[in-house]
């Protein structure tokens, strides 16, 4: 009894904090759809992705292949999203880990404005783990690059072993 209820707590609060993630995403796009700057929401989008990929990278980890690139869509109520299809767990950490190096880009690049001299959005109070100090985020993102590129190693060298290096080295 205490087994299933462990599980199905992992999975409940797995999948809403993806939807919640998704639907963070969808509401910048709807800011950002009028905004003539592409990279004014790119430091929230990078501090998303660590939490989500901090997230999947647990679930995955103890359950091999999930429901991933279809999955916390349950905002959107349509009938494909209520079953979504299983990611190889292979998938799931390549995928992760090319959007991890974007974020750690994005994320300890230091800059405070974009390219056209707009600030970037902010999460302002609502980021309660490190207060918009962006450089943890990145260090975060480049340990979660480490840790999870280590694990990978056996299965695809090739694949890891440049991203290795370069988050080594940062």
């Amino acid at each position: 009894g205490n087994m299933s209820i462990g599980i199905d707590a992992v999975w409940n609060n797995y999948y809403l904090a993806l939807a919640n993630i998704h639907d963070i995403d969808k509401r910048l796009d709807e800011m950002c759809a009028t905004a003539e700057d592409d990279e004014i929401d790119d430091k929230v989008r990078a501090q998303l992705i660590v939490l989500e990929a901090y997230k999947t990278f647990k679930v995955t980890d103890m359950f091999g292949d999930i429901p991933y690139s279809e999955a916390g869509y349950i905002w959107y109520n349509t009938v494909e999203n209520r079953k979504p299809k299983y990611d190889s767990q292979e998938s799931i950490y390549k995928t992760l880990l090319e959007e991890l190096i974007w974020a750690r880009e994005v994320l300890n690049s230091g800059k405070s404005t974009t390219e056209l001299g707009n600030a970037y959005y902010s999460l302002g109070s609502y980021d309660v783990l490190y207060k918009n100090e962006y450089s943890k985020w990145g260090k975060i993102a480049n340990s979660l690059i480490l840790r999870h590129g280590l694990r990978m190693y056996d299965r695809d060298k090739t694949f890891v072993d440049s991203i290795l290096v370069e988050a080594y080295d940062k």
